[in-house]
């Protein structure tokens, strides 16, 4: 895990990012270490694909609220940088195969936090 933070509920949760080399696609969830459910914060539903964010190290100009969605625990954010622009989709079947990533293709990020 890259960094550890505590948030409240209510506050807004900014990404930033910085796309190793060739890895310009930006997508991200948050997974609760209680219940194991999901929160998607980028791609925004299920039909977009991930966000282009460039090559340069920047904080995305856009936030996510916690809201009720977010309830208090623990929860770990993988962020994925891609060679092209993925779909939730495809970020599932990577998560859920025994595959490992390739990373050629695929580079994974993790960090902790919590929302009180």
């Amino acid at each position: 895990m890259d960094h550890e933070r505590r948030c409240k509920s209510g506050e807004t949760l900014v990404f930033k990012v910085n796309p190793p080399p060739g890895k310009p696609y930006f997508s991200a969830f948050g997974r609760s270490e209680e219940s194991h459910r999901i929160v998607w914060y980028y791609p925004a539903d299920d039909d977009a694909l991930s966000l282009d964010v460039g090559q340069a190290r920047r904080v995305l100009s856009d936030g996510i609220v916690l809201g009720d969605e977010h309830v208090p625990g623990a929860y770990v954010i993988s962020g994925i940088f891609t060679d092209k622009p993925v779909t939730r989709n495809e970020i599932r079947a990577l998560f859920d195969s025994d595959k490992d990533v390739d990373p050629d293709h695929w580079s994974v990020t993790e960090t902790r936090f919590e929302v009180y």
